[in-house]
């Protein structure tokens, strides 16, 4: 299974730079969104809106910082600030920086959407410098550009499938309940690696979502050829039907706080990790050697979604 340890180490990578959405939203994204007037359909789309990584290379906590983040914090010259004057204050004072090795100003690197996980600006920081690869992955280099399937504003890239009520508040994807449903990517993926942030918003045992790895267009309610990995219910999290070697993982799960899903397709085969914790031994299904939409799965239960990224890969 050599082929899901290469698209295994993309993943982790992008794991580290993972956060509770909660930990950095109000109030630096939202005066960063203030600064640059981002909305629903103006510039910058980028995914300032639930997304670490306008400011972090790494998670918040592991204070790995990007360009921007480092002339942001000199700025403000103390931790924990919020007051919103010294914060936009700070912010517009950066905007006037030009980052070493660059001809642009940073307002004028953002109002071109380019920043990490954005477009023109892949996985790369506002230095243009690719993140660090854990110890693990050193003899598996990446392979691709990260690319943020939910932007935080919109959902540009998706398209509804069925019935479902779909919304977008604070930078988060919601599904608040009331009939089956699905999202489906409006692109198809073969080869990729994927992390996704989720939770339920009250959690049961009856909570029942999942993630089509791949599927098709027809089919009511659920997309035909539809490959699943588990939300629930009771606690069937992490499985996939299909595979011997795929098993419900609840252990790993954190029922009441925010789940991180990474998965590797490469060729057929999948890996699967839950909270940076490998959840069972790699697998191979031969529906997933195929091209197909990832979809959003959700069965009457509110469920959020606040970070999507997909690596594609050869």
């Amino acid at each position: 299974m050599k082929r899901n340890v290469i698209g295994w180490g993309a993943a982790a990578v992008l794991a580290a730079a993972v956060a509770s959405p909660a930990s950095a939203r109000p109030p630096y994204l939202q005066a960063f969104k203030d600064q640059y007037k981002v909305t629903a359909t103006s510039k910058p789309r980028i995914n300032a809106a639930a997304n670490c990584a306008v400011c972090h290379i790494g998670a918040p906590r592991d204070a790995k910082w990007n360009g921007y983040g480092e002339a942001l914090g000199k700025a403000l010259g103390a931790k924990g600030v919020t007051d919103k004057a010294k914060l936009a204050a700070a912010l517009a004072a950066v905007g006037k920086m030009r980052p070493a090795g660059r001809q642009q100003t940073y307002d004028q690197i953002i109002e071109r959407d380019n920043l990490p996980g954005a477009p023109g600006g892949g996985a790369r920081n506002m230095n243009n410098q690719p993140p660090a690869q854990p110890a693990q992955a050193a003899a598996a280099p990446l392979r691709g550009t990260w690319e943020a399937l939910f932007n935080g504003v919109n959902m540009d890239g998706w398209a509804k499938m069925n019935q479902g009520n779909w919304t977008i508040q604070n930078g988060v994807l919601k599904y608040t309940g009331g009939g089956n449903g699905w999202l489906r990517t409006t692109r198809q993926f073969k080869n990729y690696s994927m992390v996704v942030v989720w939770k339920y918003t009250n959690a049961t045992a009856a909570n029942d979502a999942g993630i089509f790895l791949k599927g098709g267009m027809a089919g009511n309610p659920w997309p035909t050829g539809g490959v699943q990995l588990n939300m629930g219910p009771q606690d069937n999290f992490g499985s996939i039907g299909g595979i011997s070697a795929s098993r419900p993982r609840a252990d790993l799960i954190k029922r009441n706080d925010w789940n991180t899903y990474q998965v590797t397709v490469m060729n057929g085969d999948v890996t699967v990790a839950i909270n940076n914790q490998v959840a069972w031994p790699g697998g191979t299904l031969a529906s997933l050697n195929q091209n197909g939409y990832i979809g959003l799965q959700v069965e009457g239960f509110p469920v959020e979604f606040a970070q999507i990224w997909v690596m594609p890969l050869p």
